[in-house]
C-alpha cells in the first residue's frame, strides 16, 4: 500500500511515472518498484516537515537511509533505492525543480558480498526427481536449461515458443524471450526442455488464454505462484536456501564449468555486459576445486 502525500508532492510523483518512466520505457514491475521507492522516500520527508524539494539536502537522504538500516534491509536494497532516488532529483534538475541533486553526494551503502546460491549437480538432479506434474517440471526445465529471469518466464506466450514436429536426442527448439528494457531476444531449448515442454502442452488446457504456463484455474501463473511452486519443490527435494533464481545462476556456474563460451552464456543470461557474465567464472573455478576436493583419487 502506497502512502498518502501532500499534493505537491503527489503531482511531481504523477508526473515523474508520466514523463520519465514513459520516455524510458520501463517494463511494469520496474515502474512499480520506483513508484513504491520514489513514494516511501516522499513520505519520510514529510515526516521531517519539508515539503519543498529545493530544501531536501544531502542529511535528509542519509537519515532516509539510516532509517532504513533499522528495518533491517541489506545493503544492496538500500543501495538500490538510492540509485532511484538520484534518478528522481536528476528529472527535478532537468526540470528546474532543484539547482542541485542531493543525493549525488550522498554516499551510498555498501552492498553485502553474498556469493549466489548455486545447486551441485547432485541437488538438481533430486530436483527433477521430485517434480511428475508435467507444467511444473517443464517450468523447472526451462529455467534451468535456459537461465532465463523469473519475470521472462513469467512473460512467455505460446507464440513465443517454437518445438520441433519430433523430439529427437539432437532435437532443438527457440523461446522468444521479452528481457529487461524490453529488449527480445531469442534462446534454444535443448532436449530436456523441448520433451518437458511438448509433455506440458499435450495436457495443458485448450483455451484462448495466450500464456504459457496457466493455472488450474486457466490463469496465468502470477510471479508469487511460480515462486511458491518452485520453493515447493526445493523443499520436497530438501534443498535450502534457494529459489528461482538459484537455477539460473546454476545454468550459469555449471555451463562455464564445462565450457560453453562466455558469449553464449551471455546471450542466454540476456547480460547487457561481459563483466556482469564474467562474475560466473569464478563462481565455476569454485565449483570445480570442490569437485576435485569431493572426488580425491
Amino acid at each position: 500500500m502506497q502512502p498518502t502525500l501532500s499534493p505537491t508532492f503527489q503531482a511531481a510523483l504523477q508526473e515523474y511515472q508520466a514523463v520519465y518512466m514513459g520516455a524510458r520505457n520501463l517494463a511494469e514491475r520496474s515502474r512499480r518498484e520506483y513508484e513504491r521507492d520514489i513514494s516511501q522516500f516522499l513520505a519520510f520527508l514529510e515526516t521531517l516537515h519539508l515539503f519543498d524539494f529545493k530544501k531536501v539536502e544531502p542529511k535528509h537522504i542519509q537519515a532516509y537511509l539510516a532509517s532504513l538500516d533499522t528495518h533491517h534491509l541489506a545493503g544492496v536494497t538500500r543501495w538500490k533505492k538510492l540509485v532511484i532516488i538520484r534518478t528522481f532529483f536528476d528529472w527535478l534538475k532537468a526540470n528546474d525543480e532543484v539547482l542541485t541533486n542531493p543525493a549525488r553526494s550522498v554516499m551510498p551503502p555498501q552492498r553485502e558480498d553474498k556469493e549466489p546460491r548455486v545447486l551441485t549437480k547432485e541437488e538438481y538432479e533430486r530436483l527433477l526427481s521430485v517434480v511428475q506434474r508435467p507444467r511444473d517440471r517443464a517450468i523447472i526445465q526451462v529455467l534451468l536449461q535456459t537461465g532465463i529471469r523469473l519475470s521472462e518466464i513469467q512473460h512467455l506466450t505460446l507464440f513465443d515458443l517454437n518445438l520441433p514436429k519430433r523430439v529427437t536426442k539432437d532435437a532443438l527448439g527457440t523461446l522468444r524471450i521479452l528481457g529487461k528494457g524490453r529488449k527480445t531476444r531469442t534462446v534454444l531449448l535443448n532436449t530436456k526442455a523441448c520433451e518437458a515442454l511438448a509433455t506440458y502442452l499435450q495436457q495443458r488446457p485448450n483455451d484462448q488464454i495466450p500464456a504459457l504456463f496457466v493455472s488450474s484455474r486457466h490463469r496465468p501463473l502470477s510471479t508469487r505462484q511460480f515462486q511458491y511452486l518452485v520453493g515447493r519443490y526445493f523443499e520436497l527435494a530438501g534443498i535450502r536456501h534457494a529459489g528461482v533464481h538459484t537455477l539460473r545462476h546454476t545454468f550459469a556456474t555449471h555451463h562455464i564449468a564445462m565450457g560453453t563460451d562466455l558469449i553464449t552464456v551471455q546471450e542466454f543470461l540476456g547480460h547487457r555486459s561481459l563483466d556482469t557474465t564474467k562474475l560466473y567464472i569464478g563462481l565455476a573455478k569454485r565449483r570445480q576445486a570442490q569437485h576435485i576436493q569431493d572426488h580425491a583419487l
